[in-house]
C-alpha cells in the first residue's frame, strides 16, 4: 500500500470513528469528499513531469485534464550536444511549454468543447478577453525567448526587444503589426496538440501559418460500451 494510500485509509477509519460516536453521517460525507478532492488534486501534481512548473496555476492543471504530455525523448538527447542546444531545450521545456498549457487553461468550457468536437479552435485575437490576451502575451513572449534561442539561426527581427522575436515571425508571414488579422487557437493533428497561428482570418479553411506543438490530446472519458 502506498503511503498516500495508507494515509487516506488512516483518514477515513478516524473519519468512521468520530462519525460512530458523534452520530454525524452529514460530517462523515464531508469529510470523505475533502479526502477524495486532495488525493485526487495530489495524484495529478504527482503525474506532472519534471518541466512542470513547481507550483502549478489552475490553468495549468486545468489544461492537464484534457491535455497529456508529448515525450521529451529527443529534447534530452538533443539538450546533451552542448550549451547553445541545451539553453534552446530547457526554454523550449521550462518555459514555452507551461506557457502553452496556460494558454489552452484560459479557454472558455464552451472552447474546449469545440476544441474535442472539431480538434480545432480558432478565436479571433482582437476579440479576446483579457484573461486569455494575458496568457497569449505571456506565450508570445516566451515564443520570443525560444526564438532567440534557435541554435545558428538569425530569426527575422534581429536588433528588435527579444520580446518581439514571435511577432516579427508572424508578420512575415502576412500578420499585421497588431495581430488584428490573426486568429490564434488550438488543433490536434494525429494526436498532437499544437499552439496554431492564422493570418487569413477570413478564410476559414486557411492553413495556419506557425505552429507549435506541445502536448498530446487525451481520449475523452464516457461511458462504457456496457453501459
Amino acid at each position: 500500500m502506498s503511503s498516500t494510500q495508507l494515509l487516506f485509509s488512516c483518514a477515513l477509519a478516524l473519519a468512521l470513528v468520530v462519525s460512530v460516536i458523534c452520530g454525524t453521517p452529514a460530517v462523515l460525507a464531508a469529510e470523505e469528499q475533502a479526502e477524495e478532492e486532495q488525493t485526487a488534486e495530489e495524484s495529478c501534481e504527482a503525474a506532472l513531469p519534471e518541466w512542470a512548473p513547481e507550483e502549478p496555476s489552475e490553468e495549468f492543471l486545468r489544461a492537464v485534464e484534457v491535455l497529456g504530455f508529448l515525450p521529451t525523448d529527443e529534447l534530452e538527447r538533443m539538450r546533451q550536444t552542448g550549451p547553445e542546444m541545451e539553453a534552446f531545450v530547457t526554454a523550449v521545456l521550462e518555459v514555452l511549454w507551461p506557457r502553452a498549457f496556460e494558454l489552452f487553461g484560459a479557454l472558455t468550457d464552451e472552447e474546449v468543447e469545440e476544441f474535442r468536437a472539431h480538434r480545432e479552435v480558432r478565436l479571433f485575437v482582437p476579440s479576446l478577453p483579457p484573461p486569455q490576451k494575458t496568457a497569449l502575451d505571456s506565450w508570445i513572449e516566451a515564443a520570443s525567448e525560444v526564438a532567440a534561442l534557435v541554435p545558428g539561426a538569425g530569426p527575422p527581427g534581429q536588433g528588435l526587444p527579444p520580446e518581439k522575436l514571435f511577432l516579427a515571425l508572424l508578420r512575415e508571414e502576412g500578420a499585421a503589426e497588431d495581430l488584428s488579422n490573426v486568429d490564434v487557437g488550438f488543433a490536434a493533428r494525429g494526436g498532437v496538440v499544437g499552439v496554431y497561428f492564422w493570418s487569413d482570418v477570413s478564410d476559414s479553411g486557411a492553413e495556419p501559418v506557425i505552429s507549435n506543438d506541445f502536448a498530446t490530446l487525451k481520449p475523452k472519458e464516457g461511458p462504457s460500451s456496457s453501459e
